[in-house]
């Protein structure tokens, strides 16, 4: 039975600790994409190669659903 609510506590500081580093995460990410997007906007940083696929891509199929209607 101890060694259950040891395994238990053990789980559960496991998983606390994967679902606040994966929260984390998320945050900084997201927090970090808006500070790009913000000085892309204001004109400090070029957009990589790779944002400028993502929005010509994007802009493209809009387009073309705005033909078909």
């Amino acid at each position: 039975m101890t060694t259950f609510k040891y395994f238990s506590k053990v789980l559960l500081t496991y998983f606390a600790t994967v679902v606040f580093l994966g929260l984390t995460a998320i945050f900084i990410f997201l927090f970090g994409s808006y500070h790009i997007i913000d000085n892309m906007r204001q004109g400090q940083e070029k957009p990589t190669a790779l944002v400028q696929t993502i929005v010509s891509h994007g802009q493209l199929q809009l387009s073309t659903k705005i033909k078909k209607l």
